[in-house]
């Protein structure tokens, strides 16, 4: 009996070792179980040499401790057979998280790369549209300088056709000569302000600087003062003393200009009597806001969401691109951190930009 529950002992023993042994592939715990394999050797190795003492006489041994250190090793191996299961399945598991986390990256990855390619894709169309209001600006402005150009020209040549007149009829005086100089030089020096004005209006900000609005305003208006001259729209500005913004100026003149334009066409579209176009100039809740509002009758509710649309435009195909609405809320929100919205009041439409 003894030499049987000896042996059996020893070999489970044994067997709990190899087991150990075999975990390590398994669970990854390659320390842990290396001692935990080496004890149990070392202690199958010291019961082998304790039943071959008792085999050869030399040594007693008690039943109830080989019985308890028999049921130890069954309990041992039980537990090592129980665990694996729970390692193969934990490396399973850990596998496909490993499968799930590169998949999750590669799919991170590629969106990562889409939106970038978006974003570029629409910051590329967004300069398309920039240049395109610029263009049409451009061609607006010209238009506008034709305008302003052809009195003072008609005034340049009626000056030079008195000169020549009071030269050939002898009553041309010194006083007389050095005034209608005088008035053609200033009438010269006004249009070459224009110029300026024209030129320094169409180049691209690249520092954000302090201005004072309302004189941005006021150079804006006086691009368009000839047109809207000519058309009899009056223009009344409205504007709080001192009011500044931090940005990049042009864009913001561009973005007003934009508005302004828009307002002179329905005014002129719609032949409103006694147009007018007001532009108030304040500070709310520590804000600059410039509302510009026009007599001209609203807009539709029910496009009104879609005015700041690419391409959006009511007017027919020959006289709007659609983009001077949509580039002046991406400037101001973009650009310049604002807001922009329009609403119907007052018998007209109320455009508010709000930095």
């Amino acid at each position: 009996m003894m030499v049987a529950i000896m042996t059996l002992s020893v070999a489970i023993q044994f067997l709990a070792a190899f087991m150990a042994l075999r975990l390590i592939r398994v669970s990854g715990e390659k320390t842990a179980w290396m001692l935990v394999a080496s004890g149990l050797i070392i202690m199958g190795v010291r019961r082998a040499v304790m039943f071959a003492h008792i085999l050869a006489g030399s040594s007693r041994w008690d039943v109830t401790v080989e019985m308890l250190g028999l049921v130890i090793s069954i309990l041992m191996t039980c537990g090592i057979i129980l665990i694996k299961p729970l390692f193969l399945r934990y490396n399973q598991v850990q596998g496909e998280l490993q499968r799930q986390r590169a998949e999750l990256e590669r799919v991170n990855k590629n969106q990562e790369e889409r939106i970038a390619a978006t974003v570029a894709e629409l910051r590329r169309k967004d300069e398309v549209l920039i240049r395109q209001n610029r263009f049409a600006a451009m061609g607006e402005m010209i238009t506008n300088i034709a305008h302003q150009w052809r009195q003072p020209l008609n005034n340049i040549g009626l000056i030079v056709q008195n000169l020549n007149l009071g030269y050939l009829s002898g009553t041309l005086s010194p006083g007389q000569f050095q005034e209608d100089v005088d008035n053609a030089m200033a009438t010269i020096e006004r249009m070459s302000q224009k110029i300026d004005d024209l030129r320094n209006f169409f180049l691209k900000d690249t520092v954000k600087r302090g201005f004072h609005v309302d004189k941005v305003i006021a150079q804006t208006t006086g691009l368009l003062d000839a047109s809207l001259q000519h058309a009899h729209i009056r223009v009344d500005v409205q504007a709080e003393a001192g009011v500044t913004l931090v940005g990049y100026k042009n864009e913001y003149a561009r973005a007003v200009l934009n508005i302004v334009n828009n307002a002179r066409d329905v005014l002129l579209e719609r032949e409103v009597e006694a147009p007018c176009i007001t532009i108030r100039i304040f500070r709310e809740s520590g804000r600059c806001v410039v509302t510009v509002h026009d007599n001209g009758g609203g807009i539709d509710e029910a496009v009104i969401p879609r005015i700041f649309d690419p391409y959006f435009t009511t007017k027919e195909p020959h006289k709007g691109t659609g983009i001077g609405l949509y580039l002046s809320k991406v400037i101001i929100e973009n650009s310049m951190g604002g807001s922009i919205s329009a609403r119907n009041i007052d018998g007209g439409a109320e455009f508010r930009i709000a930095v």
